[in-house]
């Protein structure tokens, strides 16, 4: 319990219009009130997957003081994700439409997810995520997301992989090395997942600004890194196939009293969003070299 909050969010969305966004969210969309303090500047619901989310007025000076865990703090123009499935009114535009006055727009992805992004108060988006053919999802994991990859980096001199879109900003490189350093940051939850279902797993320390420095991700040769990612995807994939109701078993991971319950089929997903998204930063930072 953090503030007298319980369940204790880890993440939030600091907001000009509290009072609008709780209204929208809960009436519209569905989520769930726990506690509201308009006093405060500070509202608890619960998601569409019943995980704690903090609303927090844009005068709250010290949101993180209400968060446990893996802290984040969304800000408005930000694009906030939750998973979609189960969710009957978003079957369908007909059924968006009916629910939702304001903007909205659907989209399939290449690795078979739809999106439905919903357009919010304060300038958020609200993305539903929906997951399509599961054995289609399992291969773009092990083949189609480094298939991608390469794509992106083809035709790149070594040099040129230093480049960045702005200073402080992580070069191609960087991005690279960082897609390794997530797939062994969810290695063991997923291994746990598969083989001992329901287990409690302790979420490792992870500091984004740290670890590129004392890693030496400028310093590296990208081979090493891709070869641990097409080893590792492979394996994955094939005790998937292997292990009965794979995609179901699950994990719950976090520190303290915060933990989330993530199945095999969420991690794998996580996973492949996360690679395409860094394929995306690794072509925008070709656009702005005219690459």
């Amino acid at each position: 319990m953090v503030n007298g909050f319980s369940p204790a969010p880890s993440i939030a969305m600091q907001v000009h219009s509290l009072k609008a966004l709780h209204s929208f969210l809960v009436e519209r969309v569905g989520f769930q009130t726990v506690e509201a303090r308009f006093d405060e500047g500070v509202v608890l619901l619960l998601d569409s997957d019943g995980d704690p989310l903090l609303l927090a007025d844009a005068a709250v000076e010290d949101v993180k003081a209400y968060l446990v865990g893996t802290q984040f703090v969304f800000q408005p123009g930000d694009t906030v994700g939750f998973r979609g499935e189960g969710i009957p009114w978003l079957r369908d535009a007909e059924s968006i439409r009916q629910r939702i006055s304001s903007g909205f727009s659907i989209e399939t992805r290449p690795w078979g997810e739809r999106h439905v992004c919903i357009e919010m108060p304060d300038r958020y988006t609200l993305k539903f995520i929906a997951l399509g053919s599961l054995e289609h999802l399992l291969d773009w994991y092990e083949t189609g997301c480094m298939r991608e990859l390469t794509q992106v980096l083809e035709g790149l001199a070594e040099a040129e992989l230093d480049l960045q879109k702005a200073p402080e900003e992580w070069s191609i490189r960087y991005n690279v090395h960082h897609l390794a350093e997530v797939e062994g940051l969810y290695m063991m939850p997923i291994l746990v997942a598969l083989a001992q279902s329901g287990a409690t797993l302790e979420e490792g320390p992870y500091d984004q600004k740290l670890w590129p420095e004392m890693l030496a991700y400028g310093r590296r040769a990208l081979e090493p890194s891709l070869a641990f990612i097409r080893a590792h995807r492979q394996r994955i994939a094939q005790i998937v196939r292997l292990v009965p109701d794979s995609w179901e078993r699950f994990v719950f991971l976090g520190k303290g009293e915060h933990m989330r319950r993530l199945s095999v089929r969420a991690m794998i997903g996580i996973l492949v969003r996360h690679w395409m998204e860094h394929c995306d930063e690794i072509r925008v930072i070709r656009r702005a070299h005219d690459l």
